[in-house]
């Protein structure tokens, strides 16, 4: 099937005089396979956790079992707390965020929103529920302070949206 297992790359290590070490997994999670759907559902709910454990006492999220954020992202948010002190952030049920996009504090993302390439979340912007905003490559996507975009609009491409406008 063209895949590759671990053992395979330890052989191909060998072959290419490279130095192969053993190291201990930290935990059970570090070393699971996905090649079966239980699997890659366990996997996920392993991300979620994650990224909840990580900016649970930074963020409100609404649903820790069902959202996505990029590392990226997290990172950012983190970074932003330590800077800027409370962020007062809501992260709505189901929400993903791709790499890229940039939250500013007091922002709300709502339920179901997609956020994905270059968006810049200015302070105290809303994204309704079922909201998508997507840059393609080397565009930027700019929502000002205070601005809001209503449920379930879909805003892609270049845009630079004033600070209190509401779409």
């Amino acid at each position: 099937q063209g895949e590759l297992m671990l053992t395979d790359l330890v052989e191909i290590f060998n072959r290419n005089e490279l130095i192969v070490r053993a190291v201990p997994a930290v935990s059970e999670e570090e070393i699971l396979g996905f090649n079966v759907k239980s699997v890659w559902r366990q996997m996920e709910t392993i991300a979620m956790r994650r990224s909840y454990e990580r900016l649970m006492d930074i963020v409100t999220i609404v649903d820790e079992d069902d959202l996505y954020l990029d590392d990226d992202v997290i990172d950012q948010i983190i970074a932003l707390d330590e800077s800027s002190g409370p962020l007062d952030i809501v992260i709505g049920k189901g929400v993903q965020v791709g790499a890229g996009v940039q939250l500013g504090p007091k922002v709300l993302l709502g339920d179901r929103c997609q956020l994905s390439g270059d968006v810049v979340l200015g302070a105290g912007v809303q994204i309704g529920p079922g909201v998508e905003l997507s840059t393609y490559p080397g565009q930027t996507m700019h929502l000002r302070a205070g601005s809001q975009v209503l449920a379930r609009s879909v805003l892609k491409g270049n845009l630079d949206l004033g600070e209190g406008s509401r779409i």
